[in-house]
This record gives C-alpha cells, sequence and structure tokens, in this order.
C-alpha cells in the first residue's frame, strides 16, 4: 500500500496568525495559534505523524509539559 499525507494530520484547515517550530529533545514541533495561544501541535516521529489539539487554546509552555509528558 502507498500512502502519502501531509506533515499536519489535524484535520483542522484554519488559517492561524502564528506558525513556529520549537524543540523538545530530538523532535521539531509545529506550533499553531492565535493571540500568543496554541491551538495545534504536530510532529513526526518513528515513521508516525502525531497531533495534539487541546479543547482550549493553552500557551506554549503547557502545550511543551503535556508533549514532554507524554513522548
Amino acid at each position: 500500500m502507498y500512502r502519502k499525507t501531509p506533515a499536519d494530520i489535524s484535520g483542522d484547515y484554519n488559517e492561524y496568525e502564528t506558525t513556529k517550530t520549537v524543540a523538545i529533545g530530538e523532535l521539531k514541533i509545529t506550533l499553531k495559534g492565535n493571540k500568543g495561544l496554541v491551538s495545534i501541535a504536530s510532529w513526526e516521529a518513528n515513521g508516525f505523524n502525531y497531533c495534539l489539539m487541546p479543547d482550549t487554546a493553552l500557551s506554549v509552555e503547557e502545550l511543551q509539559a503535556i508533549i514532554k509528558n507524554t513522548i
């Protein structure tokens, strides 16, 4: 089977005023959001794409803490 997907697997196609990349260890996490808060975090690791979409937007620090505890 051949499958090609974009890096952002969130299914959220909204436009955000901010998109930036931060590092957590070896991972490069793409963060998207508005007004200094993050609505989507996505990254690739071990051949898989991951996406975290909190119910309410969080600060960069809060999202980084969640990801650190998840990986």
